[in-house]
This record gives C-alpha cells, sequence and structure tokens, in this order.
C-alpha cells in the first residue's frame, strides 16, 4: 500500500499529520511492473548501441604467405601475396606472373586492407587491384576488381613463398 503524507506548517505532532491512502490495486500492480520495467529495459539497452555484432565478431588472422591464382575472363596470374595482421589493419606485398602475354615481367607491389570477422578487402596501394574475399582456415576465395575487369581470386596459405612461375 501506498500512503502519501500531507503535513502542514503549523502541526508539529506527527501524529495529527493526516494520511491520504492509495487505492488496494496499487500492490496487484507491483509484479507487472517489474516485468514490464525489464523488458524495456532489456530492449531498450540493446537498440542504444551501434551493431553489437561489430564488437563481438570473431576475426580471423591472415598474417603469413598466401599463394594461388586470380583469373578473368581470357586471363590467369599466379600469385604470391605476403600479409601482416595488426587487429584488422592488414598489410603486405603482391607478387605475381603471368597475366598479359605480353607482360614478361613480374607484377609487383603493396597491398593494404582490412580484415572483418572471416572478410578480407584488400587493394593495392600502386594499382588498380581491389579484392573482397573470405577466409575459411587456409584458404581465401573472392572476387577481385582489376584494371582489366572482374575475376576471381583462389589462395591458399603457404608456409614458405613458391616459386612463382609463368604458364
Amino acid at each position: 500500500m501506498v500512503s502519501i503524507f500531507v503535513a502542514r506548517s503549523d502541526q508539529a505532532d506527527p501524529e495529527d499529520v493526516p494520511v491520504l491512502s492509495a487505492a488496494k490495486g496499487v500492490d496487484s500492480m507491483k509484479p507487472i511492473a517489474w516485468v514490464i520495467f525489464v523488458v524495456v529495459l532489456a530492449f531498450g539497452s540493446g537498440c542504444a548501441h551501434s551493431d553489437w555484432t561489430m564488437g563481438t565478431l570473431f576475426t580471423v588472422d591472415v598474417t603469413g604467405v598466401w599463394y594461388g591464382e586470380l583469373r578473368t575472363s581470357g586471363h590467369r596470374m599466379e600469385l604470391s601475396i605476403d600479409l601482416k595482421q595488426e587487429g584488422s589493419l592488414v598489410d603486405g606485398s603482391l607478387l605475381g606472373k603471368g597475366f598479359v602475354p605480353a607482360l614478361l615481367r613480374d607484377v609487383a607491389g603493396p597491398v593494404e586492407g582490412t580484415v572483418s570477422g572471416e572478410r578480407v578487402e584488400l587493394r593495392r596501394t600502386d594499382g588498380p587491384l581491389r579484392a573482397h574475399m573470405t577466409v575459411s582456415g587456409d584458404e581465401m576465395t573472392g572476387q577481385a576488381h582489376t584494371g582489366f575487369g572482374p575475376g576471381q581470386f583462389l589462395l591458399r596459405r603457404v608456409d614458405s613463398p613458391p616459386r612463382v612461375n609463368a604458364p
């Protein structure tokens, strides 16, 4: 039961203070009010934050040497990519050969990117190569955007960098 005390300044004795009581239904609403409070608190706290999955997402480690190929329509390049990851940031170097028959020298250059969960985004810092890949264990696959059009990556992590040969 909820009681409200009303006091007048000319009454000094607490016994003389009139008491107003609330309706009897207030006590029966306490459990319902608690349930509503807990539900609002649970749902409200989830909405107050940005996407919570980004903070709890497991991020793979892509540090190491990856070997494989990049294929576009009519072209194939053998690749070796050496990556170093610090947190969600990745940088390293790329070495490739065999993409265009007229290109008889190795294609080399720096790469940088980010890792989020199992997704890896890489770009060559001095050329027109961007990659959007997914890592599964020691395999990385995904899409590429090159100066020659779209392509597909298939890379595997290796212990030491293999020698890249032209096809």
